[in-house]
C-alpha cells in the first residue's frame, strides 16, 4: 500500500472567523499578522483533531492498494534514492520517495499470479471517499461503499484489482487509486469552533486575555511561536464554551482515539459507515 499525503494547509480544516471578523481584519492589516493567523488556524485545527480523538477533519490521502500476494520474493522494489543515484533491493519493505510512502509493490509482471477481490482494507478511518480510479477511469461512487470504517467494498458485481503497476503514476494505465478523508468532514459548526479557538491562540500570542487553560501556550513574540504543553487541556476541554460544546458532541468521554473491541469467538458484524 502506498500513500501520498499532500502538503497540509491548516490540516485541510476550514476556519470561520465570523466570531470576530473585525479582529481578523485588523490582524491581517498588521505586519506579521497573516503569519500569526496562519499559525493560530493551524494550532486550532490540530487541537480540534486531537480533542475529538482524531475523528474530525484531516487532509485527503491518495492510497494505491496492492495485495501482499502480489510481491513474489524475486521482485525488485522500485528505485530508492541512494546518494547520487538509485538503489534497488529485494523483498517487501516500505520506503519514502519524493515525499510519498511506498511499500515496494512491483505488480503487473509476468510472474504475478493474482486474483481479483471485492473488498480492500484501507489504512485509517475512511470518513469520506472522494474518488476511486482504475486504469485512470473514475469508478462511479454508486458502485462501492465503506464497511466498518476501513473496508472499501465493490457493490456493482465488479472486483477490485489485487495488483497494480507501481512504476506508473496515479491515474495512468495499470494503476488503482483511492482518494479519501481520514476523518469526519468538518461541518459549519466545526469551522466556527475552529475560528473561535484560532482567535484565542492569536490573542494569547499578542499577550491579550484569552479563555485557554493556563499552561497551554509558550509564546516567543519575535518568532511567533506557540507550543502545546503536555496536559494542556484538562478533561479534554479548551475553556471556550462554543468550542467545548462542539468537542463534547463528537467526543463526550474525552477519549484520545476511537477504540474498538474484537472477539475471535464472535463474527464481526458488518456496519456500513459510508455510501454515496
Amino acid at each position: 500500500m502506498s500513500v501520498t499525503i499532500p502538503e497540509p494547509s491548516n490540516l485541510c480544516f476550514p476556519v470561520d472567523w465570523s466570531c470576530d471578523q473585525d479582529f481578523y481584519d485588523d490582524l491581517m492589516a498588521e505586519e506579521g499578522g497573516p503569519a500569526l493567523i496562519a499559525r493560530a488556524e493551524s494550532l486550532a485545527a490540530t487541537s480540534l483533531r486531537m480533542l475529538t480523538g482524531y475523528q474530525l477533519g484531516g487532509c485527503p490521502v491518495v492510497v494505491r492498494p496492492c495485495s501482499p500476494r502480489c510481491v513474489p520474493s524475486s521482485w525488485l522494489v522500485a528505485p530508492v534514492p541512494s546518494g547520487d543515484g538509485f538503489a534497488t533491493g529485494l523483498g517487501f519493505s516500505p520506503y519514502i520517495y519524493n515525499g510519498a510512502w511506498f511499500n515496494g509493490c512491483g505488480c503487473k509482471t509476468d510472474d504475478c499470479s493474482c486474483t481479483t477481490i471485492q473488498k480492500v482494507n484501507l489504512p485509517g478511518w475512511v470518513g469520506d471517499v472522494t474518488e476511486v480510479t482504475i486504469d485512470g477511469s473514475v469508478i462511479p461512487a454508486a458502485y462501492y461503499r465503506v464497511d466498518n470504517g476501513t473496508q472499501l467494498v465493490r457493490t456493482d458485481g465488479g472486483s477490485w484489482p489485487s495488483c497494480q503497476d507501481m512504476n506508473v503514476g496515479p491515474g495512468d494505465e495499470g494503476s488503482f487509486t483511492v482518494t479519501y478523508m481520514q476523518g469526519i468532514p468538518v461541518d459549519a459548526n466545526g469551522a466556527y469552533a475552529a475560528g473561535v479557538l484560532a482567535r484565542e491562540y492569536a490573542l494569547a500570542c499578542r499577550g491579550g486575555a484569552c479563555s485557554l487553560p493556563p499552561g497551554v501556550v509558550q509564546v516567543a513574540r519575535s518568532g511567533i511561536t506557540i507550543d502545546l504543553a503536555v496536559g494542556s487541556f484538562p478533561g479534554g476541554l479548551t475553556g471556550s464554551r462554543e468550542v467545548d460544546l462542539y468537542i463534547q458532541s463528537l467526543n463526550p468521554y474525552a477519549v484520545r482515539s476511537v477504540a474498538e473491541v474484537f472477539s475471535p469467538d464472535v463474527p464481526r458484524a458488518r456496519r456500513t459507515t459510508w455510501s454515496a
